[in-house]
């Protein structure tokens, strides 16, 4: 049966099913003609379309900008286009990664905050986005509630799935190439309540990460 044949619904999810596995297999519909751009570009597949290969490398989902010293204009990433429609229609990934262009590449560190908050508490590593980019706009109060039910929803036994999620998080921040590790120290404070409690450890490990709650510390001064 050709595709032409195949009745809205059907096709539908059989390109909602492609979309899922990876974004990048989608290329033969948008090819096949008007019928399947329409089904590429429909609010089901943008949703639940799988960017993690387009996302791996941040450049291809850059916007247009103009650098403000020299006012050399870069052009917007390849796959900027087609990650705005799933950022339309609240595509998690796209939510999780512009809130990281937002506060990297702009330093709009309240639209970030806006951007990633749908996200919270459903998701380990945009819950954990939110509490570090709460500290950076120095409202603690709101941070400790974040963290409190970030360990309690993703991370409750302080173990090597903490180190993962934050890893993750840094790894994903350092592709957008942050423009220095102290943008946001102006307002920036280590939390020490019941939640975060300041690791006694801090004073003898150095550069020796070799417990949990260290690590946790320091990928607050990353």
């Amino acid at each position: 049966m050709a595709m032409p044949e195949l009745p809205d619904e059907i096709l539908v999810d059989i390109v909602r099913r492609v979309g899922k596995a990876s974004c990048l297999h989608m290329g033969a519909f948008l090819r096949a003609g008007s019928r399947g751009l329409v089904q590429v570009y429909s609010k089901e597949v943008l949703m639940e379309a799988n960017l993690d290969e387009l996302c791996v490398e941040p450049p291809q989902i850059f916007s247009k900008s103009i650098n403000p010293i020299n006012r050399f204009i870069f052009e917007a990433g390849l796959g900027r286009c087609f990650f705005e429609k799933c950022l339309h229609y609240e595509n998690p990934t796209t939510v999780y990664f512009e809130s990281l262009r937002l506060v990297t590449r702009e330093q709009d560190l309240d639209g970030a905050l806006a951007m990633v908050a749908s996200l919270v508490p459903y998701y380990s590593v945009p819950t954990f986005a939110y509490a570090m980019f709460l500290l950076c706009a120095g409202k603690f109060e709101i941070a400790d509630e974040i963290f409190k039910t970030f360990f309690v929803v993703h991370a409750r036994e302080r173990t090597e799935q903490i180190r993962e999620i934050e890893e993750k998080l840094f790894e994903d921040l350092k592709g957008f190439y942050p423009p220095s590790q102290n943008t946001f120290g102006d307002k920036w404070v280590y939390l020490n309540t019941d939640t975060l409690i300041f690791p006694e450890c801090a004073q003898w490990h150095y550069y020796r990460i070799s417990c949990d709650d260290y690590y946790l510390f320091w990928c607050y001064f990353a």
